[in-house]
């Protein structure tokens, strides 16, 4: 109730916000749960007045410190950054709020992340230094599905148990398994292409509700083997249905789940692939992998193949709505450019589409109080490194919010500049794969067919707690 008393805009933003009930479903049901529980209790007041009396005083009193600390300039005076720390569930559902910020504050501020402090930091060169000289005072942020994997997911462990998971996983997910699943990539994106075709010969079609199921089954084979065909893909689609790790909303359900799907997957043999799943059981020396590793194998495929999604959306978007960049593609590709090379046109779309989408945040916890820049962060509390906006910086990359794959002709990006898979021992170990499996998608588009975009689209918050071009639709038509 105080919460709702001390800053009723923000709540009322919150409880209006379709971007918020869309992606954050769980935080957009409590904040209704307050607007309702500040309604009971306000009617309960009205009923008895020795009651009113009270509890407006003690209200009061909380709403007005509240609101005392909601003031951008709280907590200046003993080092903390300018900005507001209670903004309701602005930061998650405004995707200008952190570009608005640093406008008015500068590339330090604090703000919240469901309703925890944070203190943003925007510029990857600043951002990179902080992580390394202060990396034993920060923490990883997992997610809850992490407390399903033994010992946490690879990117969140810690220590000697990280470094050694990392080695071994870079090496599953290395150029090996790429080049052993070309085919595999390239079947699944003219599967999809092929099916999205037919539908818009009856009109327009969303890639956004085809683009997760061509993920899976790519992604079905290359972690474990498993072909769409396969009298066991049915079945462990069904089980990634429910172990969704963006529901996590019957715990119990998931496990038992879990527990099957981990007994599916040691029955896949060594001959069914050069897959992921394989190329571990070799570099163990052992065909059945402790709970921990086939866990990481499971929860990875999981949470990347909505990520993964996501881009691919975003990549057609800007691709589909730039004119001629598909057709330049579709010439390079004509006359045999690879598309695995950095410089390729292919590639440096995936790269410019990184840099304006999907590469949003990175998040640490602090252990105990720091420096940033010239101001502190308390311990506990989150540092946000606003990637998305770093990437926005004119004077790094000159009108930034024009799509220009051209930016990346250069030789390199150092990462003090542009670094959308992270910027320390805990970034991404799927880069490759991501952009090859990206590539892919938009050469064979290119190749195969003219692309009519119907609807644009608006930004709007994901299912998958990413931005999203919305409702954007298009047609496909064969090329000659």
């Amino acid at each position: 109730m105080a919460l709702g008393a001390a800053t009723p805009v923000e709540l009322a933003r919150s409880v209006l916000s379709p971007d918020l009930k869309r992606g954050f479903p769980k935080y957009y049901r409590a904040r209704r749960r307050i607007v309702a529980a500040n309604g009971l209790a306000l009617w309960m007041l009205a009923q008895n007045r020795r009651a009113r009396a009270v509890a407006a005083l003690g209200v009061g009193t909380l709403a007005a410190s509240l609101a005392w600390k909601s003031r951008s300039d709280w907590g200046i005076a003993g080092g903390l950054p300018p900005g507001r720390v209670l903004t309701g569930s602005r930061a998650v559902h405004d995707p200008d709020h952190f570009f608005s910020a640093a406008s008015r504050y500068g590339s330090v501020f604090k703000t919240n992340h469901f309703d925890e402090p944070a203190v943003c930091l925007i510029g990857m060169a600043d951002a990179a230094q902080f992580f390394r000289e202060q990396h034993e005072a920060l923490d990883v942020v997992p997610l809850a599905f992490n407390q399903f994997v033994p010992g946490g997911l690879v990117r969140w462990k810690e220590g000697q148990a990280h470094d050694e998971y990392r080695r071994l996983f870079q090496q599953v997910f290395g150029q090996h398994l790429i080049r052993s699943n070309e085919r595999v990539l390239e079947a699944s994106v003219d599967r999809m292409l092929d099916n999205v075709h037919q539908l818009s010969l009856h009109g327009d079609v969303s890639p956004a509700h085809h683009l997760p199921g061509m993920v899976f089954e790519a992604w079905a084979e290359l972690f474990f083997g498993i072909a769409p065909t396969a009298p066991l893909f049915a079945e462990v689609s069904d089980l990634y249905d429910t172990i969704d790790v963006s529901k996590l909303h019957d715990p119990e359900r998931m496990i038992c789940a879990l527990e099957r799907l981990e007994q599916v997957l040691q029955t896949v043999g060594a001959n069914d692939g050069d897959c992921a799943l394989n190329i571990l059981r070799s570099r163990i020396g052992d065909p059945h992998l402790e709970p921990s590793m086939i866990r990481n194998l499971i929860f990875t495929l999981d949470m990347t193949r909505t990520d993964v999604a996501g881009l691919m959306q975003w990549a057609l978007f800007h691709a589909a709505t730039n004119s001629g960049v598909l057709d330049a593609l579709a010439e390079e590709a004509k006359h045999g450019a690879a598309s695995t090379d950095t410089h390729s046109l292919a590639n440096r779309m995936v790269s410019e589409t990184l840099r304006l989408e999907q590469s949003e945040h990175l998040f640490r916890r602090t252990r105990e109080e720091l420096r940033v820049g010239r101001y502190r962060a308390p311990p506990g509390w989150l540092v946000r490194v606003c990637t998305q906006e770093s990437h926005r910086d004119p004077s790094l990359f000159p009108d930034p919010d024009r799509y220009d794959p051209d930016r990346f002709l250069r030789p390199a990006w150092k990462a003090a500049a542009y670094a959308p898979f992270g910027i320390d021992g805990h970034s991404c170990i799927g880069e490759a794969l991501t952009r090859r499996f990206t590539s892919t998608l938009l050469v064979r588009l290119a190749l195969r067919f003219h692309v009519e975009v119907t609807n644009g689209g608006t930004r709007q918050m994901s299912e998958h707690q990413h931005w999203s071009p919305g409702d954007f639709r298009l047609r496909l038509t064969p090329r000659n």
